[in-house]
């Protein structure tokens, strides 16, 4: 929203999922509610993938910014080895099973959510 460059590490080709904090609040009351959960583990986020400079494009128009997307390659942002999983998408099929949880609101929502919350304490 200052109109300064856009991060995003990597080469930008890795894929990312994403969950409103509303949805995984959501899913941990759920689960917490429910005995057959404990000492479980759940994933809980959004099951659509985004590349990330698709991603950061979309939030540079939602603000109606003037960002640049900026790549960091890992070699520069990170100490020598370090290796990121280029793919990643979460099952969400045992929470849902379990629960009945599905993740409700939508990355476009969340984007103008944290952006209005911005707005508005600028």
């Amino acid at each position: 929203m200052a109109d300064r460059p856009l991060t995003v590490y990597g080469n930008g080709q890795q894929t990312r999922c994403f969950c409103n904090v509303k949805d995984a609040v959501r899913a941990v009351v759920a689960l917490s509610q429910e005995p057959r959960a404990l000492g479980e583990i759940f994933k809980h986020w959004q099951r659509r993938r985004d590349h990330d400079p698709g991603a950061g494009q979309r939030i540079v128009q939602r603000a109606g910014s003037r960002s640049e997307i900026q790549l960091i390659p890992y070699d520069q942002a990170y100490e020598s080895g370090f290796e990121d999983m280029r793919r990643r998408v979460p099952s969400t099929e045992k929470i849902n099973a379990l629960v009945g949880w599905q993740p409700a609101i939508s990355l476009d929502q969340t984007l103008d959510e944290v952006i209005a919350q911005f707005r508005a304490s600028a």
